[in-house]
């Protein structure tokens, strides 16, 4: 599922772009985000992200691209079309780079070069365009640690070697010394894309679920469940105005969030595996411990195969 590495990422270089500009800039600055979702789509392109730097005193913009097949052919044109359309929007200089993920074979080469037949037997290079490629599985994960830059500590596990469970203690142990603890969420996502083993899995989720009622805190799982929370919570109240009695409100809240929470499991289930919709509506039928269901919620989430996400539905079942 290139889309879960892709997106793991973006959500870690948006939560610290400050941290990813010093890894790919490190005399630069990071000024703003550029919202490149909402100015570039009347161009029909989707560029990854777009940021203003300062760098000795001058402002240009960085550009990246996130990702986790090679694309080798298309890559570099898609670069030089952003880098083009960005610096002609914003007057600005562009400077571009891709971080790719995983081994998917080759990758894209700067420069591009572009050149015309000239004459009989000549030919002309009409362009020249460079552009940066950064490959983390090359990354050591002692270089990452040292660099003090705790927004690149997610990436360990995909670094050389990365994989091992003293990498996974030792992202955690700096998260949690930089007090980073948002990027608790993120860190869990991206090491459950590398362990796949069960018994890896297992331990993963072991290590983790100390830290579960952070995990359901953070942002980035607010965002996926905040909007329905809040429906389910006012429905809840109005309930208990409804019958005028404490007792009513705080029971309204928890109808209200136990309702709210069983529509996102399901809602997640019907999206991602329609086929698992059945066991899923037997298992919120007789969970009602909210806490079951946000840890079943975060699971399905990170499951890559129906396999996967049948088992968290039957962990979840058998935990109420």
């Amino acid at each position: 599922m290139p889309g879960s590495w892709d997106s793991g990422l973006k959500r870690l270089v948006k939560a610290v772009p400050e941290d990813f500009v010093a890894l790919l800039a490190p005399e630069a600055e990071c000024v703003k985000n550029i919202p490149v979702e909402a100015e570039l789509h009347h161009q029909d392109i989707h560029a990854d992200l777009l940021y203003e730097i300062s760098e000795r005193g001058k402002l240009l913009l960085l550009h990246l691209e996130l990702q986790s097949t090679s694309e080798v052919a298309v890559m570099a044109e898609r670069l030089l079309e952003y880098n083009v359309l960005a610096r002609r929007q914003y007057k600005r200089p562009v400077r571009s780079y891709v971080i790719y993920l995983r081994d998917d074979g080759r990758v894209a080469s700067s420069p591009l070069i572009w050149k015309v037949p000239v004459g009989r037997a000549g030919e002309e290079t009409v362009l020249i365009f460079h552009f940066q490629s950064i490959k983390v599985w090359e990354m050591k994960a002692e270089d990452v640690i040292r660099s003090g830059l705790p927004g690149l500590l997610p990436l360990l596990p995909l670094t050389y070697n990365g994989g091992r469970h003293e990498v996974v203690e030792s992202m955690i142990d700096g998260l949690l010394a930089h007090d980073q603890l948002k990027l608790l969420w993120i860190a869990f996502s991206i090491a459950a894309l590398v362990f796949k083993d069960p018994s890896e899995k297992e331990w993963l989720e072991r290590r983790f679920a100390m830290y579960e009622d952070i995990l359901t805190e953070s942002w980035v799982y607010q965002e996926t469940v905040q909007k329905g929370l809040e429906k389910g919570l006012q429905q809840g109240l109005q309930q208990g105005r409804q019958e005028g009695r404490q007792e009513g409100r705080q029971e309204g809240r928890q109808e209200g969030r136990q309702e709210t929470l069983t529509q996102v499991l399901l809602n997640i289930v019907e999206a991602r595996f329609p086929t698992l919709l059945p066991q899923a509506k037997a298992l919120v039928e007789h969970a009602y411990d909210p806490l079951t269901l946000q840890h079943v919620i975060i699971m399905l989430t990170l499951a890559q195969s129906t396999e996967e996400a049948n088992q968290s539905l039957s962990n979840g079942a058998s935990a109420s």
